[in-house]
């Protein structure tokens, strides 16, 4: 994986903008090149010539860098959004205006323990005989979960719900498509200065791997015996042993439903279990 230095796009820069409170924001633009789709936002960020988290703005010491926000535009080109505001965290004085205030962002950890068939060097959990061991230990897994909060002047329900276990359809906070699986959003009313608003939060977990396909091995106690003919259904019976004798066992199928040989190597299938939506239009940034 390889990036380059960054390069600042002309007619890109914006700022000062200037709030009734006195801070300022500005923008800039940079454009990075990569060696290809194995590089993700996160390696983007630390591209040599981009400005760096909570550095000065080179034309007001008072304003630091308080957004990064890198995009790709094709398998090689990114092109990253960097902010500067005098303006910043917590001590930083409440705007009038609830909606004025930045997102919150913070990561957390999602740990969990899943069932796998091999071990993390890839062999399987299997004796010496190649039966599967009994009491096989599930794996620890550490996935990221990033929570972001939002103040909004509304909140929708229905929109909210039609984000719940939905995974990304582009790409989002630096991560691919289909990587990024987010929780239904909840939200709280609030008031400041008599002006009545929503603090909605959102809590995606991340997968670097997928959330989806979900692969399961093509097995089961019966099988296709007799292939019925046009119209006609299949017969199957319970799966047997090497002696014919019916055990109902889990056995291992194929393609059309029938005992695998054996020595064949499982049929795996593949199940989508999340539907996806674009995150990008809910402006988490």
């Amino acid at each position: 994986m390889s990036v380059s230095a960054a390069v600042r796009l002309e007619g890109k820069r914006t700022g000062p903008l200037w709030s009734t409170d006195g801070s300022r924001k500005y923008t800039d633009q940079y454009r990075v090149i990569t060696s290809g789709d194995d590089v993700t936002g996160d390696l983007v960020e630390k591209a040599a010539g981009l400005p760096q988290r909570n550095s000065a703005h080179p034309r007001d010491s008072g304003a630091i860098v308080t957004n990064i926000k890198p995009e790709q535009q094709n398998a090689t080109v990114w092109f990253v959004r960097v902010t500067w505001n005098s303006r910043h965290g917590d001590t930083q004085r409440q705007s009038d205006n609830p909606t004025d205030d930045p997102v919150k962002i913070r990561w957390e950890e999602l740990y969990t323990e899943e069932d796998r068939e091999t071990d993390v060097n890839g062999i399987a959990f299997k004796d010496l005989a190649g039966t599967p061991l009994r009491n096989i230990p599930k794996i620890p897994v550490s996935y990221q979960r990033l929570i972001i909060e939002q103040n909004r002047l509304d909140f929708d329900p229905a929109l909210a719900r039609s984000y719940a276990n939905k995974v990304n359809s582009d790409w989002f906070h630096g991560n691919k498509p289909g990587t990024c699986r987010m929780k239904q959003p909840t939200a709280s009313e609030q008031s400041r200065n008599g002006q009545s608003y929503w603090r909605v939060v959102y809590v995606i977990d991340i997968n670097e791997d997928g959330w989806q396909p979900i692969e399961r091995k093509n097995e089961g106690p019966e099988y296709v015996c007799i292939f019925g003919g046009p119209g006609e259904p299949n017969q199957t019976r319970l799966m047997t042993d090497d002696l014919g004798v019916e055990t109902g066992d889990v056995g291992l199928l194929d393609d059309v439903g029938d005992k695998l040989p054996k020595g064949r190597e499982p049929i795996m299938l593949a199940f989508t279990i999340y539907k996806e939506k674009a995150f990008g239009p809910l402006n988490l940034t």
